[in-house]
């Protein structure tokens, strides 16, 4: 597993621009499943509103890590 504090880690991404960006998905249209769907607001402006779901939980400085 991957860890964000492995210093030692490099973690590359060979895909085009396009396809990192979410702009173009080669292999979604062909198992039939539509575009993706990007939320043009912030993260802050979509969880303001009451109506719209967020995941609570065990905030991450509470979870022990397992080896």
């Amino acid at each position: 597993m991957l860890r964000a504090t492995d210093q030692a880690t490099v973690l590359l991404d060979a895909r085009d621009g396009e396809r990192y960006r979410g702009e173009q998905e080669l292999i979604a249209p062909r198992a039939g499943l539509g575009p993706g769907r990007l939320y043009p607001g912030s993260w802050s402006q979509y969880s303001h509103d009451p109506t719209h779901p967020v995941a609570t939980g065990v905030p991450p400085s509470q979870v022990t890590p397992t080896t």
